[in-house]
């Protein structure tokens, strides 16, 4: 799934403390930056997410689970 980047997606992840990177799923091994599920990490990684510029696509893993 994805959504476009936009000041209301940051406010709302501020405000609701919204997990939705790497970093934050189950399946993330960190030392290694991989994930467990075989699926690619760099479009779902928080860096990823802070660099994208508004309007930019921001994709969201169909396997994320929180820890």
């Amino acid at each position: 799934m994805w959504i476009k980047m936009s000041q209301d997606y940051r406010k709302e992840v501020n405000n609701y403390n919204f997990k939705a990177s790497c970093e934050d799923c189950a399946f993330f091994c960190k030392e290694k930056k991989l994930c467990a599920m075989l699926y690619p990490t760099t479009p779902h990684l928080k860096e990823t997410f802070l660099n994208a510029k508004d309007d930019d696509r921001i994709y969201f893993c169909k396997m994320f689970e929180a820890k």
